[in-house]
């Protein structure tokens, strides 16, 4: 994958020339990625013409172009180190990236406008949120697939809330997968916890999904094109855990140290 890293001049000027540039061959090669999309997943136009809701193809391709440009100028200014402390990093393409944040701009938009639903995602706007997680399950099948390990995956794209499932099946144990931006992923590192909504007490009730059999921790970087896993966690070990509340919400408070090697759980 090309980088907003590869060949930035230091002048400035040409510095504001190229990020131009830049922004113009994802615009291009973005609605591509729309496309591809939407015709995956007809179930989008269906409900649009149910409910009499024109798709935008060009506001929706614009608005994914802005999230990937702005998470990746802000992944490229972070310099700090990314890495996976079981050595586990995995390369996503910039089809893959762009893929991504057409999924998380469309399906916010249909979820929201279309559907009506809505909901948070650990502060993040929903759009970058998507983004990142479908990114990070792109880059699990990647793994997965290197391993020749068969899963199941599930739609991104719903009619219905009953649909809602965890992100992928293996062995009959359902997998989540739960991805972070490189700036979140670096903190995880940095403070060694990472935190996981709780959904066994009093008020949680209302969270969309049960606790996965194991969950997948990993982060994204879109500037170079990496996504490196923290590890997995057992259902068990996340129940364990402490709570703390975060974002107004009460998380279990997970020790990095509890995350596993994928090559020990697969």
């Amino acid at each position: 994958m090309q980088s907003l890293r590869d060949g930035i001049p230091c002048p400035r000027p040409k510095l504001v020339v190229y990020r131009i540039y830049i922004i113009v061959i994802i615009g291009i090669e973005m609605k591509t990625a729309l496309t591809k999309l939407l015709d995956e997943f007809p179930v989008i136009e269906e409900k649009c013409i149910q409910k009499r809701v024109s798709i935008n193809k060009k506001e929706l391709i614009t608005e994914a172009e802005v999230w990937l440009y702005k998470q990746q100028n802000e992944d490229f200014l972070n310099k700090n180190d990314f890495f996976s402390p079981h050595g586990l990093t995995i390369k996503l393409t910039l089809d893959e990236l762009k893929y991504a944040f057409a999924v998380g701009t469309v399906r916010t938009w249909f979820n929201e406008k279309v559907m009506g639903w809505t909901y948070r995602h650990s502060g993040l706007p929903s759009q970058l949120a998507h983004s990142i997680g479908q990114a990070g399950e792109i880059a699990i099948s990647k793994y997965l697939q290197s391993q020749n390990i068969e899963f199941c995956g599930v739609s991104v794209m719903v009619s219905s809330r009953s649909e809602f499932k965890q992100d992928i099946t293996i062995s009959n144990k359902s997998v989540g997968i739960k991805a972070a931006t490189k700036r979140s992923y670096i903190q995880i590192i940095r403070r060694g916890i990472s935190y996981y909504p709780a959904k066994m007490f009093v008020g949680e009730s209302l969270r969309v999904l049960p606790y996965p059999e194991l969950l997948i921790q990993l982060g994204v970087d879109s500037s170079s094109g990496k996504a490196a896993v923290l590890g997995c966690v057992t259902r068990e070990k996340i129940m364990r855990s402490p709570t703390a509340t975060i974002f107004n919400k009460p998380s279990h408070v997970i020790p990095v140290g509890s995350y596993t090697s994928l090559d020990d759980i697969f």
